[in-house]
């Protein structure tokens, strides 16, 4: 690339607006796109990262994602939860707790504002284990398994990024020592891949 623009009556810097392409190239953003790419295509994968704070403590979430048809995608997500345990047996103890959860479901579309905005209705059947620090004698594990259902918007800065955030409600009726109805409200990356 040529610094200066060499004219036979004086040398001259190049304007911004010769510059704005090598820029862009450069830094990846005009690239060879289509403009106006469709967002949910069959068979189209996803990669997302979540994190945020949960009723009891902050979690950190793992997501990946396959359009089954156009509107529905299914997801398979697996997050770690750490913090301070709350629960009534502890009492005063502000001992921590790590929970880990494993989820599968389906997140169909509930609203789609032109090409940039998405909102999704995520369901999953979610299990959790709990590893709690002994409070006596004996150690504090448990297992359960419950529903989730929350609602994720997806802001798309470009046709393969996205900035996501979600609120979702669990309930794991049978089994949860920390806490049965958890709530999550967290941010995001996602990438989508393939296509």
């Amino acid at each position: 690339m040529m610094l200066f623009f060499i004219s036979p009556t004086r040398c001259q810097l190049p304007t911004r607006r010769t510059l704005l392409l090598p820029v862009l190239l450069g830094l990846g953003v005009a690239t060879a796109v289509p403009a106006f790419a469709q967002r949910e295509v069959r068979r189209l994968s996803a990669v997302s990262v979540t994190a945020g704070i949960s009723s009891t403590a902050s979690y950190y979430q793992g997501t990946y994602g396959r359009f089954l048809s156009d509107p529905v995608r299914f997801e398979v997500s697996g997050a770690v939860e750490q913090g301070p345990r709350t629960d009534s047996r502890a009492g005063e103890d502000q001992s921590s707790f790590r929970g880990y959860e494993l989820g599968i479901g389906v997140a169909p579309r509930l609203l789609r504002l032109g090409e940039i905005l998405y909102l999704r209705l995520p369901f999953q059947v979610r299990t959790r284990y709990e590893r709690l620090p002994p409070t006596g004698p004996a150690r504090e594990d448990g297992f359960s398994v419950g529903p989730s259902l929350g609602l994720s918007a997806e802001v798309y800065l470009h046709d393969r990024v996205s900035v996501t955030g979600e609120a979702r409600q669990g309930w794991y009726p049978v089994g949860s020592p920390q806490n049965s109805t958890p709530r999550y409200v967290g941010g995001g990356l996602t990438l989508y891949l393939g296509q």
